[in-house]
């Protein structure tokens, strides 16, 4: 990704702090086997017990198709990719977000790391000045904690594709960020259902599939700009970006240098026995960066880079779908415990 941020005052005071190092620790759980079914197409089931494997493999290869273009922002491929996250929304009993599903915000310039869009991939402007979109869904809380809010995000645009000498080659992203789109829709469809119904006293939990990510995140910039709450309200943001690559059961977490609390709650939901590695290298590449500069407490849950990051190469047969269904679950547990206990991540250390 190629993009420059001056880091506020308060941020760079944070990462000078000799405590406050970034290192790359590992803690292992025992481990315990969820055994996940589905069945034919999309799983209708709105079962509590975790994300569904092959509602994830659907997801990823409609967003991971090569009839999608590679979902470059600005482009009729990227607004088919946040039609079909309208769709999802709506079938798991999401809500829109104040002002509807979309949040349209102009990208100017069209400065890509693809360099020239193909001529398959047409902008949805058909302009210069390109048309991208956030999708933004809410499952409203309950008591006197429901104006608080636990955001989960995901990218779900990537590189599109580049005409090379008459040859065309589709940047399809099933990792960066497929994966990532996929679980949160399958966190919604849980969440989505009625296992929350009984519970009085829960945080509302929005659900924010972000485009223009890779251009410099330019869709979680325009919600910081533009938010549909108030920012205060915002108490811990779960980020899902590049998830499908699980390798030798290792899970990276990012965020841990600039906000405290994160290990004690995710640590006590690793059921599944996840190696949790803390590493801050990139905690400046992806949406839970918008968050953090503006002092809100995020967390980027990753499985690693790879030589397939950003080419052509990047497709759904190199994704380890039960992976995707480990991490996702993990996620998932993170996010139903945010939403009603009283232990929060704050920002600082």
């Amino acid at each position: 990704m190629r993009f420059k941020y001056r880091l506020p005052d308060t941020l760079t005071r944070v990462l000078q702090k000799p405590a406050v190092a970034m290192v790359g620790r590992q803690i292992k759980f025992l481990f315990v086997t969820t055994a996940l079914v589905g069945c034919g197409g999309l799983s209708s089931s709105n079962s509590a017990d975790g994300l569904n494997r092959q509602n994830l493999e659907t997801h990823i290869g409609f967003f991971a198709a090569d009839s999608m273009q590679g979902r470059r922002a600005g482009s009729v491929h990227e607004l088919q990719a946040a039609e079909y996250l309208r769709e999802r929304f709506i079938e798991y009993g999401i809500a829109p977000g104040a002002g509807g599903f979309f949040q349209d915000f102009p990208v100017q310039g069209g400065k890509f790391p693809v360099g020239v869009a193909c001529e398959n991939s047409p902008s949805q402007s058909g302009s210069t000045v390109l048309v991208s979109q956030n999708v933004i869904g809410i499952l409203a809380g309950q008591g006197e904690i429901v104006n608080q809010w636990i955001v989960v995000s995901a990218h779900y645009d990537h590189l599109g594709c580049a005409d090379a000498n008459g040859t065309v080659q589709i940047f399809n992203g099933a990792d960066d960020n497929a994966s990532g789109t996929a679980a949160l829709l399958e966190i919604a469809r849980v969440l989505g259902s009625t296992e929350l119904s009984s519970i009085r006293g829960r945080r509302s939990i929005m659900f924010q599939a972000f485009a223009a990510e890779e251009p410099g995140l330019l869709g979680s910039s325009f919600y910081m700009s533009n938010p549909t709450v108030p920012l205060d309200s915002i108490v811990a943001v779960v980020n899902l970006d590049m998830i499908g690559r699980l390798r030798n059961n290792r899970l990276t977490l990012s965020g841990t240098t600039v906000t405290s609390g994160w290990e004690s709650i995710i640590e006590s939901h690793n059921d599944d026995g996840l190696l949790l590695n803390y590493d801050d290298t990139y905690l400046f590449r992806g949406d839970h960066w918008s968050y953090l500069t503006r002092e809100v407490p995020a967390i980027h849950f990753f499985t690693g880079p790879h030589g397939e990051y950003h080419t052509p190469n990047d497709d759904t047969g190199l994704l380890d779908y039960q992976g995707v269904v480990s991490v996702g679950n993990l996620a998932l547990r993170t996010i139903r415990a945010l939403s009603i206990q009283n232990q929060l991540p704050r920002f600082g250390n």
